[in-house]
């Protein structure tokens, strides 16, 4: 069906749809003609209101009012894509009781191979309970597809947390398979093997637990009568992911549980490192898992890896299942010197994490850890290692936390000295060592992409990819509050007068909330994906945003209506800002379909629309720009490394600092326009670039550097209104606060 073009048309399809509550609709609104007239302004009406969501919006408005209903769950937005079909935040109608819903589309219901293997997957999940595999509620048919109702995971999989953050330091990324291979032990010994162990399938929520997602690969390797392969005449169809497809699951022989234990010491290879173990093509891939011997670890990790690690890894990933772990128990003792020990008054165990492990990130050890020989193993370690077996067995959260914030006392949390050098580049000169300490404010189980100060410095605000928005009073950095939102975080700003912060993410809308008592205020529709930037006016009359689709989007503040609308060649807007005196707006992109449109910084007339200026010099993406306080000069921050400078008023670079090598995420004035701020590196390891950096800007010289464990992974930026400190975000989950002395 075409978009409705009134308001009235718009209203007719929601009612069609049947996610509407027609008694809270007629409570909030017993005048229906009293909304606006324009469907894009009836659809926000009804989003703030509650009654629909950013996502049956959008469908709505583009005509596509069927399938928002399944049975008696209404769909309230994507969550991502599975195995064998998109799977969608769902809500009963009547219970309020939310879960995922796995939809085979509706083209593949007349395929009896695909049919066959969704009923195997809820088969396999149906037979399943564990803490560390997803549940399987029910299994449903309604509006002509089938679909499964599933437990609601709140979380990230790993291969998306790979691709934020880079590798995992080893540590971390062990508990994560401990966990996974408790829900296989669990799952085996029901007879089924998932087939399709990979990062992408294997869920960490937000407590820290894993969770085993996708049993779509799934088949009983104990039942005769479910050997769907051969019985559909798939001819040997290797089935799995290339990347982690155990040999003989590869070449169409029987597979067994040991097939899961290849592809898990794939999956913890692919942790520690970032990649999966081989390159290239299809068919090179294929043949290495048939021939190459496991590639080692390498030396350049950021935190070297035992090399006894290594040997486990080599044997998850034997050729031969003979020469593999038989068993995911055999798994967990294997990795059992690495794990946390549980945490009992009965066994405190001075080895929890090993020596060797808190050596390699620089932590000094006191204990020397006994070598453990197969079958010269003491009764207390015997009897340590079964009783984190047992733990992991029954969920592994608990462990995972530790591990976290032992990760985070021994990679980043309290206070630390920082050397103060020279910087990298051009422009940069050398100053004497210093030592500063950063204050933890917060720590979190996710990136923190984005943080912000109010005007008047009394009020802070952050948000990170596991949808938390963290707000208080700076007078009072570590009372906080927590507001979670469904979906994943990146950007966050606020009022001039401190009362309101403005937030937003991927799928998400854009957020209003009260600073102070954390309510929502208002919601606007978000920008198509992810919305990446906001600005507020000094005023607080504008809103201003940007995101993946190539949009700025100016409305007004109070009531959500577009004024105007700017759009760039290239998809990737990064950031929006406005001039101190509210006369103009800028925004900055990434790469665009040719040469002549990519990297651009723009800046408009608030007033008339009018493009003012167009600005080029950066490499790579323009991850963020700012005004001086004067309004004058132009500071940016790229992913080709660079902080440049600009003066607005001849519509040229003043000067280009290699601030950051890889990544430079963002950039600030300091009160009075002489100096600015930056931060970033990305990959997070290289000390020589990492951390938090102060430049004068009229020399291009450093004025102070902080690097170290503290300063690395830094990716959001806040400073004082006063400029005598300043807070940072990191893909490390955490904020600090840094004391600016000069």
């Amino acid at each position: 069906m075409s978009a409705p073009a009134t308001a009235t048309d718009f209203l007719t399809l929601v009612k069609k749809s049947g996610v509407l509550n027609e008694k809270q609709f007629s409570e909030q609104f017993p005048d229906a003609h009293e909304l606006p007239a324009d469907p894009t302004e009836c659809a926000n009406t009804l989003i703030r209101a509650g009654l629909l969501t950013t996502f049956q919006a959008r469908q709505i408005l583009a005509g596509k009012f069927r399938g928002l209903v399944l049975g008696v769950y209404k769909i309230l937005r994507p969550l991502g894509q599975g195995g064998m079909g998109v799977v969608y935040l769902g809500e009963h109608m009547s219970l309020h009781r939310r879960v995922a819903l796995k939809v085979l589309p509706a083209k593949n219901a007349r395929d009896q191979v695909t049919v066959e293997r969704f009923m195997r997957e809820a088969r396999a999940t149906a037979a399943l309970d564990h803490p560390n595999i997803v549940r399987l509620h029910d299994v449903c048919q309604g509006a002509g597809v089938h679909f499964l109702v599933m437990e609601l995971v709140e979380g990230k999989d790993l291969q998306t947390l790979l691709s934020e953050t880079g590798p995992l330091h080893f540590a971390t990324a062990v508990s994560y398979i401990a966990q996974a291979a408790a829900g296989l032990q669990h799952a085996h010994s029901k007879g089924i093997v998932h087939r399709d162990i990979k990062p992408a399938n294997l869920m960490i929520t937000k407590d820290g637990s894993v969770k085993i997602l996708d049993m779509g690969l799934a088949r009983s390797f104990l039942n005769e009568n479910d050997n769907l392969t051969g019985a559909l005449g798939e001819d040997g169809e290797a089935l799995g992911t290339i990347d982690f497809v155990a040999p003989e699951q590869a070449l169409g022989q029987a597979v067994d549980e040991r097939a899961d234990m290849y592809s898990l010491g794939a999956t913890l290879y692919s942790l520690v490192t970032g990649h999966p173990p081989f390159k290239g093509s299809r068919a090179q891939i294929l043949m290495q898992h048939q021939m190459s011997a496991p590639p080692q670890l390498s030396k350049t990790l950021k935190v070297a890896a035992p090399q006894t690690l290594n040997d486990v890894i080599a044997k998850m990933m034997a050729k031969k299942k003979g020469d593999r772990f038989q068993s995911a128990d055999e798994v967990i003792d294997a990795l059992s010197p690495w794990l946390p020990a549980p945490r009992s008054s009965n066994n405190v165990q001075q080895d929890a994490l090993s020596t060797q492990d808190l050596r390699d990130a620089g932590v000094p050890t006191q204990t020397a850890r006994s070598t453990t020989r197969k079958g010269k193993k003491s009764k207390k370690r015997q009897a340590a290692r079964q009783n984190r077996k047992k733990w992991y067995a029954i969920g592994g959260a608990g462990a995972a936390v530790l591990v976290l914030g032992i990760l985070v006392a021994v990679l980043g949390g309290g206070k630390k000295s920082a050397t103060a050098g020279s910087g990298a580049g051009s422009g940069t000169g050398s100053q004497a060592n210093v030592t500063e300490e950063s204050q933890t404010v917060l720590t979190t189980v996710a990136p923190v992409n984005d943080v912000v100060l109010s005007l008047d410095g009394t009020r802070f605000a952050a948000v990170d990819w596991s949808g938390n928005l963290f707000y208080g009073r700076t007078a009072d950095l570590q009372k906080r509050s927590t507001v979670t939102i469904q979906g994943d975080l990146r950007c966050c700003t606020g009022t001039a007068d401190g009362r309101y912060i403005v937030f937003g993410g991927i799928q998400a809308p854009v957020y209003v909330y009260d600073w102070d008592t954390g309510q929502k205020v208002r919601e606007f529709i978000g920008h198509s994906d992810t919305t990446w930037g906001a600005a507020v006016s000094r005023s607080g009359k504008l809103l201003l945003t940007c995101g993946s689709d190539g949009e700025v989007l100016l409305r007004d503040f109070a009531t959500g209506t577009l004024i105007r609308k700017h759009e760039f060649e290239a998809k990737q807007v990064w950031s929006v800002a406005f001039s101190p005196d509210d006369t103009k707006i800028v925004a900055s992109c990434g790469q665009g379909p040719t040469d002549g449109e990519s990297y651009q910084i723009r800046i408009w007339d608030v007033a008339t629309g009018q493009e003012l200026q167009r600005l080029t010099g950066h490499t790579r993406d323009v991850r963020w720009v700012t005004f001086s306080p004067d309004g004058r000069t132009l500071a940016s921050a790229g992913f080709d490394g660079t902080v440049r400078l600009w003066d607005l008023a001849r519509g040229k670079e003043i000067s280009s600092i290699n601030a950051h090598n890889n990544y430079a995420e963002r950039v600030f004035f300091l009160p009075g326009g002489k100096r600015v701020a930056s931060c970033g590196a990305f990959p997070p390891n290289d000390p020589a670039y990492g951390g938090l950096r102060v430049w004068d800007v009229t020399s291009g010289q450093q004025v102070r550097t902080w690097r170290g464990f503290d300063a690395r992974g830094l990716i959001g930026l806040a400073v004082s209104p006063d400029g005598t400190y300043a807070l940072a975000s990191s893909r490390e989950k955490t904020v600090r606060l840094w004391k600016f002395s000069f």
